[in-house]
């Protein structure tokens, strides 16, 4: 996350040291009103100009933040005794790298009066764009890897009707667009895998997922 912050910076205030003040705790700022258990700042680029006919400090302040807490929404920053005229914010964490495992259930098809039945346990590695910040709200994801295929398709063999099963691992890819929310996501792809007897073909599915880890 990066915020900029266009600004008056008109006082800075330091206490001064005496005696009868408590110790320091450790990992508390004491000169900041901020929660910084929630933020943590990473990088700080200033860009100031200096009026000394007019006794006034201006400029624009870059700011790289990280969320120590995910459950964190509300990003708090010291104004005081600051004349804030602008806020602007980009998202820097917008891609990660996925590795997913599942379960496809096909819908059976009938040809010819012989029926098909095809499962699929898809292993994929793939990257995912977050459209928002912090890795949640809309995604987009593209993803290959390989199709382990189960199916089942019954066949005619000299008047009586067999049932032949076979597993078949294939490779494929596809993209998929979904919502994420905390760990948990929802999604739909659109995949190209090789389903045995029938050949190549596009399998659309839908699910819901959760994250056990994020790269």
């Amino acid at each position: 996350m990066r915020v900029c912050l266009a600004g008056l910076i008109l006082a800075c205030a330091v206490p001064a040291a005496g005696a009868g003040l408590s110790p320091i705790e450790p990992g508390l700022d004491y000169h900041s009103f901020a929660s910084a258990e929630q933020f943590r700042t990473t990088h700080i680029n200033l860009d100031l100009r200096v009026d000394l006919e007019d006794k006034v400090i201006s400029g624009v302040v870059v700011l790289e933040l990280e969320r120590l807490d995910p459950r964190a929404t509300q990003l708090v920053l010291d104004t005081k005794d600051l004349m804030i005229n602008d806020v602007r914010q980009k998202a820097t964490d917008v891609l990660g790298a996925t590795a997913r495992i599942g379960f496809q259930a096909h819908v059976d098809r009938t040809v010819n009066g012989l029926g098909s039945h095809v499962n699929a346990i898809p292993f994929l590695l793939g990257t995912k764009y977050y459209i928002g910040s912090d890795r949640e709200g809309l995604f987009g994801a593209f993803e290959l890897g390989m199709f382990d295929l189960m199916s089942s398709v019954d066949r005619r063999v000299g008047g009586q009707i067999n049932s032949v099963t076979s597993n078949d691992l294939k490779f494929g890819l596809g993209a998929g667009l979904g919502y994420q929310q905390d760990r948990w996501n929802a999604r739909v792809n659109l995949h190209s895998q090789d389903v045995g007897n029938f050949g190549s073909a596009f399998v659309i599915s839908g699910g819901i997922g959760y994250q056990f880890a994020s790269l």
